[in-house]
């Protein structure tokens, strides 16, 4: 179960790197709240929203607490 949960937060990782919002609405729940680097907090459609515009772009993406 533990690599189960590793391989999908790497798959995650993956697809925000790329800007994959068709992955990642897929992925989310429709409750799914996110938590900013420093503290803010985005609903699904916010977190989505970040990757329309294509402003928002990741140089690198590390999750470092799975």
């Amino acid at each position: 179960m533990e690599q189960e949960i590793i391989r999908l937060a790497d798959t995650w990782t993956a697809a925000e790197l790329r800007g994959d919002r068709d992955f990642l609405e897929k992925i989310l729940t429709d409750d799914f709240v996110g938590i900013g680097p420093l503290g803010f907090l985005l609903n699904k459609q916010q977190w989505l929203e970040r990757h329309r515009s294509g402003d928002m772009k990741y140089e690198t993406l590390d999750l470092d607490e799975i």
